[in-house]
């Protein structure tokens, strides 16, 4: 290489912290990290929590693979149907588990401030399995789902809009509105019927913007935009008041799919706040 005049005079300025204390410095390495390309994601990548998490779902499924850091390669020996990336993995857990698929598509919080609640070391590996199959029918049948097509080309957030409207059919047609399924208990049902439970879960979502457009046109001058709604705690309530009617159509019209719908009660838990 050619020495430029002055290099050898060069100094490159840098910061180095040297603490004993795990947590504060991952806190630091976030809240430094504003001026600089790399995302909390690739952050969070080497956190033990994250090895943690890939390990027990690898060690589960010895042909699976966690994505923990971004651009990495899923092996030949790994199963594409069950290999999960952490931003899908975090986004679907604030759909499901959260129950607010409004704030799925915020991934830089999803790594910086919400992380600790949704990655956690003992996080059921089948659970894990179970929201990735959901996800990939999800994407199989996205083209052929009956969504508003306003809905259909937002397929960014509404997926998990879609995710969270499945989890409020099984919980109400269990008795259980008030609580989420586990993941895991539902697994059987992502498998073999995942294409029978998506049909009614998109048209949860299109009656829910329906009553939303209704709702917009009784104050005189406001301008109802479908992206926005998707982004609030309105579109969640809305879907999830559809889908307790919705259930019960099915159970009048479709009564084996009612019936595949039902989790046990001890197969349910709290909304993680």
């Amino acid at each position: 290489a050619v020495r430029r005049k002055g290099q050898e005079d060069a100094s490159i300025l840098f910061r180095f912290y040297e603490i004993p204390q795990r947590d504060l410095a991952d806190r630091i390495s976030v809240y430094t990290n504003s001026q600089s390309a790399v995302k909390p994601r690739d952050l969070r990548s080497n956190d033990r929590v994250m090895i943690a998490i890939k390990k027990a779902y690898e060690a589960m499924y010895r042909d699976g693979f966690f994505v923990a850091q971004r651009g990495s390669q899923r092996p030949a020996s790994a199963d594409a149907k069950k290999t999960v990336d952490a931003s899908v993995f975090g986004k679907a857990v604030m759909a499901w588990h959260c129950q607010r698929p409004n704030n799925s598509y915020n991934e830089r919080k999803l790594f910086d401030e919400h992380y600790k609640q949704l990655f956690q070391a003992d996080y059921d590996p089948q659970s894990m399995l179970a929201l990735q199959t959901w996800m990939n029918a999800i994407e199989k049948a996205w083209s052929n789902l009956p969504l508003n097509e306003t809905l259909k080309a937002g397929k960014s957030y509404v997926q998990y809009h879609l995710l969270f409207a499945v989890s409020a059919l099984i919980a109400h047609a269990s008795g259980q509105a008030d609580k989420v399924p586990h993941p895991s208990a539902t697994l059987d049902l992502a498998e073999k019927d995942a294409h029978k439970v998506l049909a009614p879960a998109a048209n949860c979502l299109n009656k829910a913007m329906e009553q939303a457009i209704i709702r917009s046109q009784l104050t005189p001058g406001k301008v109802f935009s479908p992206q926005n709604w998707c982004k609030t705690v309105a579109s969640v309530h809305d879907s999830s008041l559809v889908a307790s009617t919705i259930v019960s159509v099915i159970s009048d019209f479709a009564a084996d799919l009612a019936n595949r719908l039902v989790v046990a009660p001890d197969k349910f838990s709290l909304r993680w706040s």
